[in-house]
Parts: C-alpha cells; structure tokens; sequence
C-alpha cells in the first residue's frame, strides 16, 4: 500500500503509470467522483499488487486462475481493463493478488432491463452478488418475456453469480393485470 501526494501536474493516469496500476483501480479505491479534478497536496491510496503474470501466447483467463488457485471472478474485478471479458493479449499485465482487501463485505444487487448493453453487464458483473432480469410480466396466469437474456443470464451464471428474476403484474396501459376497475 503506497500513499501519494498529489502534485502539480499529477493526472489520474500519470499516477497510475508511475506505479503500474489501473486507473480505475485508483478512481475506485480513493471514490473520486471527479477524477479530472485532483487537488495538489491531497493523498491517494495506491494498492499495488502482490502478485502479477504477463500474459503469454495461448494463455486464457481460465487456464491462469487455475495456474495461480484463483477464481475468474476474481481476476475480473483485480483487472478492470478486462471489462468482464476473456480477451486476452500477450505482453498484458495482469493482477492477480493484492495485499490489501479493497472494501469491506456487501451483497449487491444489479438490475437488467431489456436493451441493456452487453459490454456494460460484463464489465459491472464482477462486482455483483444478484443479478435480476427486469423484463417480465404477468397477465395473472402466464409470464412472459419482454427480452430474450438468454445469454447474458449465461454469463451471469458461468461467473457465479445468483440469478433472479423480477416479475411484475403491470400491462402495457400501466395498470395490474386482472385490477378490478370501477
């Protein structure tokens, strides 16, 4: 764990080059809502990684959580850059430890509406407990789909996250479906 002192000049990316670390990870761990906007004199915690491998040719994400006894999971949220997806190229750096738990324990939920980007799911899905596909209804007797999330519900999945889903009882004209009207 390293503490940086902000100086004239410092950027948000400049800090991370200097110590080998995400930048994401620096906005992250210091909650900087602005990251553009540092104050000279103000202190950045730094978490370094304990441990790091450079991706070689034929490597996968699978193959080195199992080389170093980690999870996948794991290695999505200790590298950002990856946004939730197994791309992979030789000459990469790659976090695999950090001395460091970054946050205390919190179940969190994220919801996913139909038209929801793909990227975006995959990038937020490490960081999720739940998952619940918001795009269901209900005429009282049968539900249907509003979107097909067969594949993001995959993925969810194959990262070990809890799938919900959520089921409302509103029709199209916005009232419940079988709401008696006067």
């Amino acid at each position: 764990m390293i503490l940086h002192t902000v100086e004239s000049g410092d950027t948000v990316f400049k800090i991370a080059r200097k110590y080998a670390v995400s930048p994401m990870k620096i906005i992250e761990n210091n909650g900087l809502r602005d990251p553009d906007r540092l104050s000279v004199g103000e202190e950045l915690l730094i978490l370094t990684p304990t441990k790091t491998y450079t991706v070689r040719g034929g490597d996968t994400l699978t193959k080195i959580a199992a080389r170093f006894g980690v999870k996948k999971s794991e290695l999505y949220k200790n590298n950002p850059q990856l946004g939730g997806t197994d791309t992979l190229y030789a000459g990469q750096l790659l976090a695999i430890h950090y001395d460091t738990p970054t946050g205390g324990m919190a179940a969190v939920n994220g919801y996913v509406y139909p038209g929801c980007d793909a990227d975006r799911f995959r990038t937020a899905l490490p960081y999720l407990t739940y998952v619940t596909f918001s795009g269901l209804k209900t005429d009282g007797e049968h539900i249907y789909p509003l979107a097909d999330f067969t594949n993001l519900r995959r993925t969810a999945k194959e990262m070990g996250k809890s799938v919900l889903l959520r089921v409302t009882g509103i029709g199209e004209d916005e009232a419940f479906a079988k709401q008696p009207t006067r």
